[in-house]
């Protein structure tokens, strides 16, 4: 939604409703009762602080889905890869590093073969660069 759409609101949940519509999308309060009309006359630019839940959905009305829930999801998915691939690179950024210094004539104690930590440390940079990259992409 545009934020230059006009909006009235619902007396019962000061919920934003658009202007077309007679029942509210948010508690199914009609808009059609008078005395709502002069109280939403006043009231039109009022901006609520919360946004209403739907306590319940009317069996005539499809359950309405705002866009910013459709962007949450979007989000959340295409947030997956970027952050999986910085995570991996950066513990191999930070196990290359631990093999660096805590080896001793080439082994851990762990008995870890450190003559790989170049190998790991050219594997996890790019990672963790690529993963940054397409975090700051998304934002």
């Amino acid at each position: 939604m545009k934020s230059s759409e006009k909006f009235k609101l619902c007396p019962s949940c000061d919920g934003k409703a658009p202007l077309e519509v007679v029942i509210c999308p948010y508690c199914a309060q009609s808009f059609n009762d008078p005395t709502i009309k002069f109280k939403n006359s006043l009231s039109q630019s009022y901006n609520p602080p919360y946004s209403a839940e739907r306590t319940h959905n009317a069996p005539s009305e499809p359950s309405v889905k705002t866009e910013a829930a459709k962007e949450a999801v979007t989000t959340e998915k295409s947030l997956f890869l970027p952050i999986a691939l910085t995570t991996i690179g950066s513990n191999l950024v930070i196990l290359s590093a631990l093999l660096l210094i805590l080896s001793h004539e080439g082994k851990v104690e762990l008995s870890w073969n450190s003559s790989y930590w170049m190998l790991y440390a050219l594997l996890g940079l790019p990672l963790v660069f690529v993963g940054y990259k397409l975090i700051k992409k998304e934002n």
